[in-house]
């Protein structure tokens, strides 16, 4: 894996974490039930209009003045319509637990929730699918997974993934050889929390950026050399010449104005302690120590070994990622809250649980030994 410092072409590579995953594609399979169903339209049509009179001349009795038949006219099939695949980012990203299994995630509102515990450790696990190169850059509650700053993809490097590559990332880097583990842990003792930054807890993001395709440089002739710069500055004239012209200075009155006002003096604390509180004494919402939030958020954990190096890399747009990630996370209440069935729903009653478990060939679920 590798990491990214600044928007110069070189990172850091991650040592421990990465593992080739192969890609495969499927197409639409030829013969399927679509062209089935057509083909078998355009035959009941071919059979109608290769039907024959059965007798007499154009299929009437014989004696019977003669009658015009008309065949009935093929309805041309409507084409099928064409529907463009919606664009899907190719990049995808997991919240997994200690023993590497995704925690369980629910769709709401067109959003990913995680549902997470207090003190459990937890990892982000980047996969890229696809043939080249791509540049990840992580948000944890709005902090920078890799610096602890506030995050922004336009302006810090990230983790390079491989192609056909995956990576995980355990926690915010430290140094080049650890990290701090990724936990969920309250508000208050969130890493963002310790930072008074609480703005954005609850949310992790993943920016991708794939590489720049190399581009072909043609040989440039050499640029004439140019006349070193003067000694003296662009505002002055060089020595010998006559006097350099006077900068443009205030004028005396409006100099002898400023020298004459006093000096400002400090604002009086007495008239803002007394606009600060009510009539009753009791302090202002500003004086009050804010509530503390609920929730969840992502502690700066115990040291973790991971080991990264330094790897050239330079994005095919340096500001404008090509897809963003989301995944927002809370415990039990805080999604329950939200309107979300953490919990499938009871079955009330034994008689109604009875019938939902009914079986209509309970005797023949298992094999039977032999006599």
């Amino acid at each position: 894996m590798k990491l990214a410092r600044d928007l110069a072409p070189f990172a850091f590579t991650v040592l421990s974490g990465a593992a080739c995953v192969p890609g495969s594609n499927r197409g639409p399979t030829p013969g399927g039930p679509s062209d089935s169903a057509n083909d078998a339209v355009h035959e009941s049509s071919a059979s109608v209009d290769a039907t024959e009179p059965a007798s007499g001349t154009n299929g009437a009795p014989s004696g019977a003045p003669p009658a015009v038949v008309a065949s009935p006219a093929l309805t041309p099939l409507p084409p099928r319509p064409v529907v463009a695949p919606r664009p899907v980012a190719p990049y995808r990203v997991s919240i997994v637990g200690p023993s590497m299994h995704d925690l369980r995630t629910f769709q709401h509102d067109g959003r990913s929730y995680v549902l997470g515990t207090v003190g459990e450790r937890y990892a982000v696990v980047l996969s890229n699918p696809t043939a080249q190169r791509v540049e990840a850059v992580i948000s944890i509650d709005g902090l920078d997974a890799i610096d602890g700053t506030p995050a922004d993809y336009a302006h810090k490097r990230g983790y390079i993934l491989p192609a056909y590559g995956s990576a995980t990332i355990e926690g915010f880097r430290t140094s080049v050889d650890q990290v701090a583990t990724f936990r969920f842990s309250s508000v208050a003792d969130s890493y963002a929390g310790r930072l008074g930054q609480t703005r954005d807890v609850g949310v992790i993001g993943v920016a991708f950026f794939p590489e720049r395709a190399p581009v072909a440089i043609a040989a440039v002739p050499p640029s004439p050399t140019l006349s070193p710069p003067s000694s003296y500055d662009r505002d002055e004239e060089p020595s010998g010449s006559a006097a350099p012209a006077p900068r443009p200075t205030r004028s005396a009155p409006a100099a002898r104005k400023a020298e004459a006002a006093p000096a400002a003096s400090p604002p009086s604390t007495g008239a803002a302690d007394q606009a600060g509180r009510s009539s009753n004494g009791v302090a202002s919402s500003r004086e009050r120590a804010p509530e503390e939030r609920k929730g969840l958020g992502t502690e700066f954990g115990e040291a973790r070994e991971s080991h990264v190096q330094e790897t050239a890399f330079t994005r095919a747009n340096a500001a404008s990622p090509s897809a963003v990630l989301v995944f927002r996370y809370n415990d039990r209440t805080g999604l329950m809250a939200l309107g979300i069935r953490v919990d499938p729903p009871a079955i009330a009653g034994t008689e109604l649980r009875t019938r939902e478990t009914a079986d209509p060939f309970r005797a023949n679920r298992f094999a039977l030994p032999p006599p």
